[in-house]
This record gives structure tokens, C-alpha cells and sequence, in this order.
């Protein structure tokens, strides 16, 4: 995983042989005490502001916050990959490193890799930007005037408004001399750990006038290859992402890492709200060409181990940069629809629409299948104007999921309008290729929100997509004009980073579970734990018809519930509701499974091919539960195809040369041979 900061912070005086130099990124995680509770006026850090001073500078200390307070962090080593610019007005003040050509000579940009631990490449799962959060660089920026955004970190301390006071002249007023003159370079202790610690923060609008008014950018400079804007920061703003939102796909975007500041703050450690004026410049970011020069540098994406098995990173990176002939196609509406139900405005924010047709199917690589597990399959499609109707086939590896199928095309649909759902059992283990592909008679399509789902996997919210789909809507759902899904707040569960996120549901408020794959006519088992009991809880199955099938909720420890809908419903959304008299709740885990109808089982349609007699295949059904033995003695899922001519794929490991399978078609009869020196059904795996 890639950082983009400023380089002044990495110039060679700080990192002089970037190869050997190990540089720490933090990661922070407020818990549910640290997060501020308007009802309650509960502000978690107010303790950590106030100073109590001794002997005067530099012995001023503070109370630290602990894990108990909600203050949870991790660490990352990374490596500076490259730094740009530095010379100003022909004054070099910083040499580049891995960056002779490209930005401009006055920029101010550096990419860092941050993927290890104690010396160790972390597994995917643990990388910073898949267990936290991740942004794109905007492939283009609005106007000046336009509205920037920017989160960043410092100390906040409360200083008292006198000048004379040693605390204001070392905070709010820049002592000149040395840094270590400032409480914005309060030291570091005997342990290495910092005496500051940092909050995090972000820059937003003000009120003026009675009205609130976004920070706008204002002015480029050509000096320093530099966009000012209204935004308010400190000296250790530097190398914060200031960011744009793009309101076609609902999603930050990053235009530039903060690189300079003007005004005040050549005698003033922060800028004060009441020291700023609407016009006036403040922060600026080092231009958005810069970001994206270094950008193209970041290879995630062709990294083969680093998606694993997630569908929705790989369809990103197959889109954006591993596979260019992918044709992408223009989201349909604002996405996403602010004018539609809760669970369609919870659409994963940009998520890539990718066009398909006849002979360009599209082919995402990565995903791991367990043999004869259940899994559910969604993919929304949009029809092109002027195509024929789509007719949609869904493969795993070989096994052909649905064939031609016509998407939910009727507009008073809405949220189904478009939808490929299904439930399946895989054929076999492994790396497995995910196909969208357009039938012989079908027209072009756009295709996006895949979804696979394994059955009986619990999500414990540890990386970004398995808290995709989550939302945060008033209890009882959006009722009042304008007002539309926000993401769910998700909060550290635990008292180390260790222990991941999650979501905290506070009275008087719904949690949306959007993204799931819900497919039609099946009851639904729904489990959850977390951290304490709370009353006043409702789940509810939102059906497309925009009822509901509800449950008290209410948890003591480990909640289990089912809920069926009528039959032949489509469930769009899951949503649990804390009532006003509920106690603030923290989930742990969430399951969600389809059911058979009561009183039925799901059965499995089979190729047999009886063991001594495979070429007198034919097919069967049998239960669920037995699947998994028939296919580990040759049998097939799906029936059998016609007598004449019958082949079956496997996958054939030459003897001698195991190191090269081949996927190749035999007849029936040959399979035990080939199964007895090691060849396996189905076609052979990608390389991992």
C-alpha cells in the first residue's frame, strides 16, 4: 500500500539514504470513548488538553490517553519510493530521489510503501489501506472556487488566550529559533514514544452570516506549483491530503498532499478560526499533477498477492490499471441515487462500471472457492440505450452459475432494476476466475456491485469491503425531504488495533446492511454479538416492495434470530434499530445466511458417474449435506450433458512434469486413470 505526503517532510537532511531508512506511518482508531457524544456532551480527550506546567519550558506535561479511552493506534514501516521537486524561484531547497523527470521542478510531493511490520511483509488483510481506508488520486479537479476538504493530526491543547503566558507564546505564537522552541516539537521520552499525541482532525466549513460555507480554493501559484485555499491548519499540517469530493461518484478524492501555508502562520504555530476571512489564503497542496505523476508509481495493483480473494479490489485494479481494453462506461445516475431508498444509496462509493459484450466478457481473477460450500451471487447491470435487452451468464472457473439470464427490467422495479442474483455450490477448490459474460443474443450491458458471498462466513468488519454496504439512516428509516444514507461509523472494538473495527449503533438510529447478495424466496438466519447488552432492539428484512419483516433484536450476548418473508420475496436490505430507550451498542461479528423455505432442505442436481462405470453417468439430486462426498469421487455438479460426444475438463499434471498442468477434455472413462496419478477435475488454478 502507497502514502502520498509532501516531500519537504522527507528531504535528504531527514531521510539520507532512503534505502535503509525505515520511516513510521500511525494509524489511528478511535474508540467509542473517544468519540464525541452530543447527547451526552462527552468529549473522550478534553483530559489530554490541559497542561500543567513545573519548572516551566520545556516541563509542561499532560494526562495521557490510554487504550481505555478510546485512544487506539497501529503502526506501519514504510520506505520513501520517490521524491519530487524542491527548487523554488531557482533556490534548490531539497534534492528528488527516484524523480529526475516528470512534475514540475517546484513540486512538493513524495510516495512512501507502507507494508511492514517488525521487518515482515504483512499479509494483505493487514495492509493499511485494506484494513483502514483508502483513497484515489482525482484524475481531475473542479475549478478554483471549488470546495477541498482535509482530515489531518495534531495536539490540542487548551491554552489560555493571554499573550504573556508561556503556554500561548510556545502554541498559538511560533517561537523563532530552534524547533524544539514550540510545543508543536514537544520532544520525545526515554521510551522513543512522543510527548505530544495526536487527535485526529479535520478541516471544514465555517458559518458566516448564518450560513455555512465550504473552505474553497482559491489561487494557483506558479512559484511554488501550489493551489491556496481557505482551509485552516498548523505547521504539522504538512503532507495532509487535501481532497475533492466528485459528485458522480460520491467519493474524496486526493488532489495533493498540503505543502505550504501562508499568512499567519509565519509567526503563529495554527491558524485560528477567528483570524481567517472567507478569501483569505491559508493551506495549499502541491498540485494535482503532481499526485498523479507519483501515483502511476503505486503497483497494487499488479501486485498477484495482494487482492486475494476480494472480488471488489481486483474488479478496481482490472479496471483502472491491470487490464487497459476494459472499456469503462459512465455511472447512470448519481451514484448513489440520492433520490432512491436507503439500500440503493448504499452502493459501495466508486465502485467501477465496466461495459460487456459478446466478445468482451469480463474476467476477474483472485477469488478463492471452497468445493461444495454455498455462495451467493449478485451483479448489478445497466442496459445501453439503443442495444439489444442484456442476457447474462455468471461463471466460476468452468461451472456456469446462471446462463442468459434477463435481468430485472421493469422500471417500477427501482432497486431491482437491472439485478442478477443466484445461489450456487462450488465445483471445486481454489483460485477461481469470476466471468460476466453477454449470451450470443445478448446486447452490450454495463456491469458493477459484484457480490459473492459464502454462506456461513461471518464478517468481522476487518477491511474496508467487508464494511462496504453499511449505512446510517435516522430510526424509522428516511422520512423527511433531503435527507439520504450516510456510511456507518465504524469505531475500534477493542483496547488494541489488533481486535479491528466496529460498528457503533447509538439510540434513535438504523444500521443498513445493503451489500450482501440477497437472493429471493429463502428465509434468513442472522446472527451478531457485542460488547454489552442493550434493550430496544428491532431487525428488520427490507423487501423490494418496501415492507418490512421484523424481530426483536435485543442483545445479552450472542443474538440469533430467523426471519422469513413471504415467498418469492426479494429482500434488498437487512437493518438493525436502536430504539430511544436502547444503550449505545458495539457489533463484533454479523452472519448472514439463506435458508430453504420451512420444511424444505436444499438439494444439489449432480452428474454421477458411478464408481468401476463412468461411462454410465447420469444425473441425480441429492441433499446439500452429501454433495461434498460425490465430488470428491469424480461426480460433477449440474446434469449431465448429452451421451454423444461427452467430455469432461480436468485439470492434467504432466508425470515429470507436475510443475506444468494443462486443462484438458477427456472422455468419462478415462477420468479414474487420470484422477489416479493426480489430475483433478475442473480446470487447472491460476497461478497465485
Amino acid at each position: 500500500m502507497y502514502a502520498i505526503t509532501a516531500a519537504h517532510c522527507l528531504t535528504q537532511a531527514q531521510v539520507p539514504s532512503p534505502a535503509d531508512t525505515t520511516l513510521k506511518v500511525r494509524m489511528y482508531m478511535p474508540g467509542p470513548n473517544l468519540t464525541p457524544d452530543p447527547e451526552k456532551n462527552h468529549l473522550g480527550w478534553k483530559k489530554a488538553a490541559a497542561l500543567s506546567p513545573s519548572d516551566g519550558w520545556p516541563n509542561f506535561t499532560h494526562t495521557k490517553l490510554t487504550a481505555e479511552d478510546g485512544y487506539v493506534f497501529e503502526d506501519y514501516e514504510c520506505q520513501l519510493v520517490m521524491r519530487c521537486g524542491g527548487t523554488f524561484n531557482g533556490d534548490k531547497q531539497w534534492e528528488p530521489y527516484n524523480c529526475d523527470a516528470g512534475p514540475s521542478k517546484a513540486a512538493d510531493v513524495a510516495l512512501l510503501r507502507c507494508d511492514r511490520r517488525d521487518g515482515k511483509v504483512l499479509p494483505p488483510k493487514q495492509l493499511p489501506g485494506m484494513k483502514h481506508h483508502l483513497l484515489n488520486v482525482a484524475q481531475a479537479e473542479a475549478p478554483m472556487g471549488g470546495s477541498v476538504y482535509m482530515p489531518w493530526k495534531h495536539e490540542v491543547y487548551d491554552i489560555p488566550n493571554q499573550p504573556e503566558s508561556p503556554l500561548y507564546q510556545r502554541y498559538t505564537v511560533r517561537v523563532e529559533g530552534q524547533q524544539e522552541e514550540n510545543f508543536h516539537y514537544f520532544g520525545g521520552e526515554d521510551s522513543g514514544n512522543e510527548r505530544n499525541q495526536l487527535l485526529p482532525l479535520e478541516s471544514t466549513g465555517w458559518w458566516c452570516g448564518g450560513v455555512w460555507l465550504p473552505r474553497r480554493k482559491l489561487q494557483y501559484s506558479q512559484v511554488y506549483d501550489a493551489v491556496y485555499t481557505e482551509l485552516m491548519g498548523c505547521h504539522g499540517t504538512s503532507g495532509s491530503s487535501i481532497m475533492e469530493f466528485n459528485t458522480s461518484t460520491q467519493q474524496f478524492e486526493i488532489l495533493g498532499p498540503n505543502a505550504r501555508g501562508d499568512g499567519e502562520l509565519w509567526d503563529r504555530l495554527c491558524s485560528e478560526p477567528s483570524y481567517c476571512n472567507p478569501g483569505e489564503k491559508h493551506m495549499a497542496y502541491s498540485s494535482l499533477a503532481n499526485s498523479q505523476y507519483v501515483a502511476q508509481f503505486a503497483d497494487d495493483c499488479k501486485d498477484a498477492g495482494l487482492p486475494g480473494g476480494n472480488l471488489l479490489l481486483w474488479l478496481a485494479c482490472s479496471t483502472w490499471m491491470f487490464v487497459p481494453p476494459l472499456l469503462l462506461s459512465p455511472c447512470p445516475i448519481q451514484w448513489p441515487c440520492l433520490f432512491c431508498s436507503p439500500w440503493e444509496q448504499l452502493r459501495v462509493h466508486n465502485e467501477p462500471v465496466i461495459e460487456v459484450s459478446v466478445p468482451k466478457p469480463v474476467s476477474i481473477p483472485g477469488a478463492s472457492f471452497v468445493a461444495a460450500a454455498a455462495y451467493r451471487i449478485s451483479v448489478r447491470t445497466v442496459a445501453i440505450v439503443g442495444e439489444d435487452p442484456p442476457l447474462v451468464t455468471l461463471r466460476v472457473g468452468n461451472q456456469v452459475i446462471v446462463a442468459g439470464l434477463a435481468p430485472r427490467h421493469d422500471p417500477e422495479e427501482h432497486e431491482l432494476l437491472g439485478l442478477v442474483a443466484a445461489r450456487f455450490y462450488a465445483e471445486r477448490n481454489g483460485v477461481q476466475p469470476v466471468q460476466i459474460a453477454a449470451d450470443a443474443l445478448s446486447g452490450k450491458f454495463s456491469a458493477t456491485e459484484i457480490v459473492v458471498a459464502r454462506e456461513d462466513e461471518v464478517n468481522d468488519f476487518g477491511t474496508i469491503f467487508q464494511r462496504a454496504g453499511f449505512g446510517l439512516v435516522p430510526a424509522g428509516g428516511l422520512t423527511a425531504a433531503g435527507e439520504v444514507a450516510v456510511p456507518m461509523r465504524f469505531v475500534a472494538r477493542g483496547l488494541t488495533a489488533a481486535e479491528g473495527y466496529g460498528p457503533l449503533l447509538l439510540a434513535n438510529e438504523r444500521m443498513v446492511v445493503s451489500r450482501a447478495a440477497f437472493v429471493e424466496g429463502r428465509r434468513w438466519k442472522v446472527g451478531f454479538d457485542a460488547s454489552a447488552s442493550s434493550q430496544d432492539l428491532t431487525c428488520g428484512l427490507i423487501l423490494s416492495d418496501g415492507t418490512a419483516v421484523t424481530e426483536p433484536c435485543n442483545v445479552e450476548s450472542l443474538v440469533e434470530l430467523e426471519m422469513e418473508p413471504p415467498a418469492a420475496a426479494q429482500p434488498v436490505a437487512f437493518y438493525i434499530e436502536a430504539g430511544p430507550d436502547a444503550q449505545p451498542v458495539l457489533f463484533h461479528e454479523l452472519g448472514m445466511q439463506s435458508l430453504p423455505p420451512a420444511g424444505e432442505v436444499d438439494v444439489v442436481s449432480i452428474c454421477h458417474f458411478p464408481p468401476g462405470k463412468p461411462s454410465n453417468a447420469h444425473t441425480i439430486t441429492v441433499e446439500a449435506p452429501a454433495l461434498k462426498a460425490h465430488l470428491a469421487h469424480g461426480d460433477t455438479i449440474g446434469q449431465c450433458p448429452e451421451k454423444a460426444g461427452v467430455k469432461m475438463i480436468i485439470c492434467h499434471y504432466p508425470p515429470g512434469d507436475p510443475g506444468n498442468p494443462q486443462t484438458i477434455e477427456i472422455a468419462p472413462a478415462a477420468l479414474p486413470a487420470h484422477l489416479a496419478h493426480g489430475d483433478t477435475l475442473g480446470s487447472c488454478p491460476l497461478d497465485d
